[in-house]
C-alpha cells in the first residue's frame, strides 16, 4: 500500500502526509502535487474516511536500502506501470493510483 495514517489532532493532511512518509519509510520527501480526495471504509465495523492524496518526491539523498519503519513489513520502489495494484489492501489507494496513472498518460 502507500505510505499512509491518521492525522494528530489540528495538523494539516500535507504535514501529517509528510510525517506519515518519514514514519513509515525513512525518507524525508517534499510534496509536488494534490492528488485527491477519496472516501473508503476501515476496519471491521466499516468506519468512514476520507483520504487525502499528495505527490511527493525525495527530498535530498536517496539511501542505497530501504528500511521499513513503524508498522510497515517491506518497502520497494516500482516503475508506474508496474505497481502491484491488486495487492493494495484499501480500494482508496487503488483509485487513487489508477487516477494518477490516467493524468499522466493523457
Amino acid at each position: 500500500d502507500l505510505p499512509g495514517g491518521y492525522l494528530e489532532d489540528g495538523e494539516h493532511p500535507e504535514t501529517g502526509a509528510l510525517r506519515e512518509v518519514l514514519e513509515e519509510t525513512g525518507l524525508k520527501v517534499r510534496i509536488t502535487a494534490f492528488g485527491g480526495i477519496y472516501m473508503d471504509t476501515y476496519g471491521a465495523s466499516g468506519v468512514s474516511t476520507l483520504n487525502v492524496f499528495y505527490e511527493a518526491e525525495v527530498a535530498g539523498e536517496i539511501p542505497d536500502t530501504l528500511t521499513a519503519k513503524d508498522d510497515v513489513a517491506e518497502l520497494a520502489w516500482f516503475d508506474p506501470e508496474d505497481l502491484p495494484l491488486e495487492e493494495f489492501s484499501f480500494e482508496n489507494g487503488k483509485q487513487a493510483i489508477a487516477d494518477w496513472l490516467s493524468r499522466r498518460s493523457g
